[in-house]
């Protein structure tokens, strides 16, 4: 190859590099399989069996509702699988579709992994449902929020099995939160970005 033909081909490499940029790391969508409320204890519980707020069955309601006030103890657990195990993930962050209502004040919403995803929307409630372990993110939501970004939970992703299972549990600090659920039609979504 003549030399200038080579010193003009070198230089032509650094403009072919940046008219062809590397492209992003495939990413995978997918929905939560089932969603629930879990109460864990409150002062109003007359709907609920024996008006026993620990045997509410809420998992097949339009909106999911996490609370940590002095009147009401309850949880939002969403249940995934994912199309990997856990192993495959790289990372991964779950949103939310909005809130019910418009909070007029800042709270904080933590993130925790359910022991199991050994539940059914139907029959789960606060005396059956899987313990909660402690929580692995906080996110502050800020007043008048119509809905969260999507907030990282790589932790959750990757503690799935083989079969790509995993439950996690949203708690509302200091307020009550309500958010659109899966039987809305608004199933929290999970984007996943593997090995």
């Amino acid at each position: 190859m003549h030399p200038l033909i080579y010193l003009h081909a070198l230089l032509a490499l650094p403009i072919l590099a940046t008219a062809f940029p590397a492209q992003p790391a495939h990413t995978t969508i997918t929905t939560a399989v089932k969603d629930a409320t879990i109460i864990r204890s409150g002062t109003n519980c007359m709907d609920c069996p024996s008006g026993e707020c620990g045997k509410c069955t809420l998992g097949l309601k339009d909106t999911l509702m996490a609370s940590a006030t002095e009147d009401e103890e309850s949880q939002i657990l969403v249940g995934f699988e994912q199309p990997m195990p856990g192993l495959s993930v790289e990372s991964c962050s779950i949103l939310f579709p909005g809130f019910g209502d418009l909070l007029p004040k800042e709270f904080k919403i933590t993130f925790a992994l359910a022991a199991s995803s050994d539940w059914d929307e139907a029959t789960v409630n606060g005396d059956n449902a899987p313990a909660p372990e402690p929580p692995f993110k906080t996110v502050t939501v800020p007043p008048y929020t119509r809905s969260m970004d999507y907030v990282d939970i790589t932790p959750a992703c990757r503690s799935a099995g083989t079969d790509g299972r995993f439950s996690i549990y949203l708690t509302a600090l200091s307020e009550h939160a309500e958010i659109w659920g899966k039987d809305s039609g608004n199933a929290a979504m999970l984007k996943i970005v593997p090995l």
